[in-house]
């Protein structure tokens, strides 16, 4: 049985992580997508960014995926990831993993702020996949 595959797709918001996840789903590459924004919504199951969630929205994210993976779902999750560790917290769960560094510059369909969105861009650390670590 083939091990199932991890995709973390990383970037600040409007940098296309949802919507090459989506690709991925749709091409059958994976059978399951996490976010943490998955569960940023309010009580009506609308968007609303709220920084005293983050915590739980990413342990959630995180839990899903592991149990995902363990059930031999592919994953694709596609979070901020701006700091080493972060993406450190996935690559545990999995030895099949694939890092992609999201950049582009789009409409970001979460809706969150611009100001949030700024802040993420000036704190990604790089990620160099030949050495596993940010530089």
């Amino acid at each position: 049985m083939l091990k199932p595959m991890l995709f973390i797709l990383r970037g600040p918001s409007g940098s296309g992580k949802s919507t090459f996840a989506n690709t991925l789903l749709i091409a059958g590459v994976v059978e399951q997508i996490f976010e943490a924004d998955q569960f940023m919504t309010d009580e009506h199951g609308n968007y609303e960014h709220c920084r005293a969630r983050l915590t739980f929205c990413h342990a959630e994210c995180l839990r899903l995926t592991k149990a995902a993976l363990a059930l031999g779902d592919s994953v694709a999750v596609a979070n901020t990831f701006t700091k080493k560790w972060e993406v450190e917290a996935y690559t545990q769960l999995n030895s099949n993993v694939t890092i992609l560094t999201m950049e582009g510059r789009f409409q970001n369909v979460h809706g969150v702020p611009d100001d949030i969105v700024a802040h993420q861009r000036l704190r990604m650390e790089r990620w160099w996949p030949s050495q596993g670590q940010a530089r």
